[in-house]
């Protein structure tokens, strides 16, 4: 008896999942049959038996709709890749979003909050987005044909409310944003200024749409502004540049007549840097190699070396402009000491004279 108790729950879950099978099965799920699909789903989900083992029917369930969505996927695609005309791709994109839709609406009514599940439903999400016209296209099929239209603009509306995937997501919105609000169109004023609060002069502004790509250019004047109007509104990059200056990009969400204030950074010139070419020789001429030649910028305490090579010579690179102390150093001979202004490549000739041995007698007293 004990044992017949155990296995109850597994047996009457079992019997809504075959249920569940038959209803995922079927070639068409009409709106009669959804409503038996999500009865079983909610009796299975809503059972008072254990955690585990309802989680474990739960994963079952989003793994066959899952793979009849895979099924409906690899039908659209071979479709579609019999056929060169836009149009019949499109019409079979639209076929492929009217079968999986019911499979969808499963997934994100009972199954909202399963990791697994929401893959799912952004990967269906970014297949579809992926297959039906670009935002520009839908809008001009809305003259000729507007039921079609509709349903291209009912079908972005699924995604953006299906889809939780960000990336996907900036996809989607900016389209339905843009054909929900085709034809509304507003002015948009820019002024630039530098870092002072001046007015700049002759700035290159552009506003690019993030979906239609199109770019809107102009400069601004000795005000410091410039105007764009009729834009289309819509999300857009805009872009302000001024050749000096470090340019300032962003993005801007045009829904009113507006105005943008941009501050932009003057570009510092890097300060230039110099060289010392330094020429070793002794008393009598002869260069002398392996000589250290070290320089000590006196503002910034910062020392930079070389050594002389076999000609006797050594080059200092990258000094900025400054006063420095050198000293060259080299084993059996006197150090030589200076200073040097560096404004400009420069040159050093340096004599180092040996170092002189003194001879030390020792007086000698006889027994």
């Amino acid at each position: 008896m004990d044992e017949v108790f155990s296995e109850l729950p597994e047996n009457l879950l079992n019997i809504n999942y075959i249920y569940v099978k038959k209803y995922l099965n079927s070639k068409k799920l009409s709106k009669r049959n959804q409503d038996h699909l999500y009865r079983h789903i909610d009796c299975i989900k809503n059972s008072p038996f254990d955690k585990a083992i309802v989680g474990r029917f739960s994963s079952k369930i989003i793994d066959d709709i899952d793979k009849r969505i895979t099924e409906c996927e690899k039908s659209a695609k071979e479709a579609i890749g019999w056929t060169f005309d836009d149009q019949k791709r499109y019409d079979i994109a639209i076929e492929h979003y009217e079968r999986i839709l019911p499979y969808l609406k499963v997934l994100h009514m009972t199954f909202k909050d399963d990791i697994i599940s929401e893959t799912v439903l952004n990967d269906s999400c970014d297949f579809i987005y992926n297959k039906i016209p670009t935002a520009s296209s839908i809008s001009s099929i809305k003259e000729v044909n507007e039921d079609k239209y509709n349903k291209y603009i009912e079908i972005l509306e699924m995604l953006d409310e299906y889809a939780t995937d960000r990336k996907i997501l900036e996809k989607i919105q900016p389209a339905l944003c843009y054909l929900i609000h085709s034809g509304e169109e507003h002015d948009i004023e820019i002024s630039v200024y530098n870092h002072d609060g001046n007015a700049l002069s002759e700035v290159n502004v552009s506003m690019t749409n993030i979906y239609t790509d199109k770019s809107y250019v102009t400069t601004t004047d000795s005000t410091g502004t410039c105007k764009i109007s009729q834009l289309p509104q819509g999300k857009y990059y805009y872009s302000i540049e001024k050749k000096g200056y470090y340019p300032n990009d962003g993005k801007i969400d045009v829904v009113d007549d507006s105005t943008l204030n941009i501050r932009l950074k003057e570009v510092k010139p890097k300060p230039k840097r110099y060289s010392v070419d330094v020429i070793i020789h002794d008393e009598k001429g002869n260069i002398l190699s392996d000589v250290k030649v070290s320089m000590t910028n006196t503002q910034r305490d910062r020392t930079y070396t070389a050594t002389t090579d076999s000609s006797g010579f050594c080059r200092i690179n990258n000094l900025p402009i400054g006063k420095y102390r050198f000293k060259v150093q080299k084993n059996g001979y006197n150090s030589h000491d200076g200073r040097q202004y560096v404004f400009e490549d420069s040159k050093l000739n340096i004599e180092l004279k040996k170092k002189h041995q003194s001879l030390h007698s020792k007086r000698y007293y006889p027994d």
